[in-house]
């Protein structure tokens, strides 16, 4: 586990890091335990507003360049022993796995299990970025909880990336296409996470690909118990974890990144009215440029293949969308908020995907219409507003994921359901129906989150 600090969510700097990133060779195997058996936690940032979470990326917590030696984009793997990983695992933690809902098991109890079973990201899978970078993490967050070792491997190929769908070619051959070569050379120096084993390690190991029809806990429990009554080292390739993500979503809250602040931080919501002085100067709000300090409010639109192929069940109609906004700005004019909406999608290839863009600017207040921009921007943009309505979308499902102190709004009961491995983390807030219906319950956590009293008390 590597160490914890913060960065600020709102200030867009092209260098922010949204993802997980491996721990530097400055850290060692008795620093990552140290930081694992306090939680992982850091402690109150002098910078208290809303922020984004982020592993150790080589930087001091001042935002200092860290030194040569440390600065390398290799991949440090801290080695640890089956009894460091024992000690520390999250589960360890009594008081959090009394809260969170971790899959569990009497083998993981074994030294011979931590010292000789691992897992990784299978890579088989030539799907879009947002449900490889879920996958990715729920691997990673299962190796955390249980202490098997974890090996990270880069990012393969991306089937979401530019303008094509790429994973329809076996060879996912990006020869004829620079920027999109390029766009995916970009993610894969973003997307790291840490390695608590060698890769030379298990060079002799057993690798078997645990394949979607099988991981199921019970089933993957059969596997593992195989390799320890054969007394075979195995690294178990995890692909399609969707079932255990849907039946364990508190999984991913074995990692400290991805739990929200408890008290959540206000947003930052400086009143329309107060223009002589800056909101940083308001106490537990996270310091923004003066005057250059609205609400960021990300709504994800999924469209492009999704229409084309006629994937019609996890489409969300254009009202569902202006309605929505519609019900979340009323709170944050109720506040006095200042506030922009970025509407994210696909470029529009039809005429009537183009008049859908027409119909959400003029419906929806200080829309800015965002279609067809760079992937890696737009993912940062949604990791960072303050405010993201998801679609029925990996994509936006992992910006949030990767935001636990922001608002994110999930897809509405029914769409949740629809689509293969889609899981709602207990923080997130949902619209009863396909209409955008709010209840008031989800209208209070924004209500509160911008300093109003929650409806049932006013």
């Amino acid at each position: 586990m590597s160490l914890v600090h913060r960065l600020p969510a709102s200030r867009g700097l092209p260098a922010l890091l949204l993802l997980l990133l491996a721990a530097t060779a400055a850290h060692t195997a008795a620093a990552w335990k140290t930081a694992v058996a306090t939680d992982g936690s850091s402690s109150s940032s002098s910078s208290s507003g809303r922020q984004l979470r982020g592993f150790w990326t080589g930087k001091s917590s001042s935002g200092s360049s860290s030194s040569s030696s440390s600065s390398s984009n290799a991949r440090h793997v801290l080695s640890l022993s089956a009894q460091q990983r024992l000690e520390s695992r999250t589960w360890s933690n009594a008081a959090l796995q009394s809260k969170y809902n971790w899959p569990s098991s009497p083998y993981f109890d074994d030294p011979w299990v931590l010292d000789n079973i691992a897992v990784t990201y299978g890579h088989r899978v030539k799907d879009g970025i947002g449900s490889q970078v879920v996958r990715m993490i729920a691997v990673y967050a299962l190796a955390n909880i249980t202490g098997m070792g974890h090996l990270f491997r880069p990012l393969g190929c991306v089937g979401h990336i530019g303008g094509h769908v790429h994973y329809r070619s076996s060879s996912c051959d990006f020869s004829g296409d620079s920027d999109d070569a390029r766009l995916l050379l970009r993610a894969r120096q973003m997307i790291e996470l840490p390695s608590t084993i060698a890769e030379s390690t298990v060079e002799g190991w057993e690798q078997q690909l645990v394949r979607a029809e099988s991981f199921k806990w019970e089933k993957f429990l059969g596997e593992l118990g195989d390799a320890v009554q054969q007394q075979q080292p195995t690294l178990f390739l995890a692909e399609h974890v969707n079932s255990l993500t849907t039946t364990y979503p508190d999984l991913f809250y074995a990692l400290p990144q991805l739990r929200p602040s408890e008290p959540l931080p206000p947003l930052s919501c400086r009143s329309s009215s107060s223009s002589s002085s800056s909101s940083s100067s308001s106490a537990g709000m996270h310091s923004k440029p003066w005057m250059l300090d609205a609400l960021r409010f990300a709504i994800h639109i999924r469209r492009g293949d999704v229409v084309t192929d006629g994937w019609s069940e996890r489409i969300l109609s254009t009202q569902y969308y202006v309605n929505l906004a519609r019900a979340v700005t009323q709170v944050l004019e109720a506040a006095g908020c200042q506030y922009t909406v970025e509407v994210h999608t696909e470029t529009p290839r039809t005429p009537e995907m183009v008049e859908e863009l027409h119909t959400l600017k003029r419906g929806i207040p200080n829309a800015v219409m965002l279609p067809g921009k760079d992937l890696l921007w737009t993912w940062q943009m949604m990791a960072t507003a303050d405010i993201l309505v998801m679609s029925n979308s990996m994509f936006s499902v992992s910006a949030a994921l990767l935001n636990p102190d922001g608002i994110s709004i999930h897809v509405p009961p029914r769409q949740a359901v629809v689509r293969q491995g889609m899981f709602k983390l207990r923080h997130w807030i949902a619209p009863e129906d396909e209409n955008g219906t709010m209840a008031d319950a989800a209208t209070d956590v924004i209500r509160q989150r911008v300093g109003l009293k929650p409806q049932a008390t006013r």
